[in-house]
């Protein structure tokens, strides 16, 4: 599935199947397993649910996007009154999320924007103060931000795109029948696609009314941006309701027992939520 952009699910131009060598996927399965306890969430693959492809690279988005949502709240307090000030302040988010565990999970490129503009920080902080390192600066502070609005285009990809339609669905159903402690916790997986709806998974000052208003509002944008992803939802879900796939022979915990169906989404968010 593509996205306007252009970028396909794996970015594999040659349509030919992924090879990961040992040594990367045991250490892809190992970041796996990091526990995102700020937000409760567990990015513990499951390949019953999903096929291989498809779980490992909505694994390695959904931890992308913690981290560059992480960087994006970091930027909000780079700006100071003084260039050189502030070029430390965005040379230290930056260095962060290069000591973040999860980082080698993060897309070639991005890595490579990431190591680019630490060395444009680092070069510029190690010049002495004159009138063209001033501006200098001020353009490299543009770029700063350029990046870090780029970055949360990670949104655009596909599995993120069909995550978070399933998430948030989920999450609207329970409103009004659930607590809303529970609402927060089944919309937590999707923290990063709304800046409005993260402020109020951030709190607890916020009424039932308004999350619900503001997942309404979230999904109404997903629908009008990504309309063949929600019509492909809809369609896969009325086709879930219909039939039953056949079973298969799983030896994995929490595998449903032979001659049952596959585990639903809903099914799988039970397991990553822990």
């Amino acid at each position: 599935m593509s996205n306007p952009h252009g970028h396909t699910r794996f970015d594999n131009p040659s349509g030919n199947p992924l090879r990961i060598p040992d040594a990367q996927r045991s250490t892809q399965v190992s970041l796996a397993r990091i526990s995102e306890r700020n937000h409760a969430i567990h990015f513990l693959p499951c390949a019953t649910a999903l096929d291989p492809f498809h779980s490992r690279d909505l694994l390695a988005s959904l931890v992308a996007r913690r981290a560059y949502v992480e960087l994006r709240e970091a930027s909000r307090h780079v700006l100071e009154p003084e260039v050189r000030a502030s070029i430390e302040r965005a040379s230290a988010t930056l260095c962060s999320l290069r000591q973040r565990d999860s980082y080698s999970m993060l897309r070639d490129r991005d890595r490579t924007l990431v190591e680019q503009l630490s060395d444009r920080l680092r070069s510029w902080l190690a010049e002495l103060p004159s009138p063209w390192t001033e501006r200098e600066g001020k353009r490299i502070l543009g770029d700063y931000f350029t990046f870090v609005d780029f970055c949360m285009s990670v949104n655009d990809r596909a599995e993120l795109v069909e995550h978070d339609l399933r998430v948030l669905r989920v999450a609207l159903a329970a409103v009004g029948t659930r607590s809303l402690r529970t609402v927060r916790s089944l919309s937590m997986p999707a923290l990063g696609r709304d800046e409005d709806l993260d402020a109020l998974l951030r709190s607890d000052s916020h009424g039932e009314v308004i999350l619900r208003c503001t997942l309404e509002r979230t999904l109404g944008h997903l629908a009008i941006d990504w309309p063949l992803a929600v019509r492909a939802e809809r369609s896969q879900a009325a086709n879930s309701r219909q039939s039953r796939p056949p079973a298969r022979l799983c030896l994995r915990p929490g595998c449903p027992p032979a001659g049952s169906a596959e585990p639903t989404f809903e099914a799988l968010r039970s397991t990553l939520a822990g």
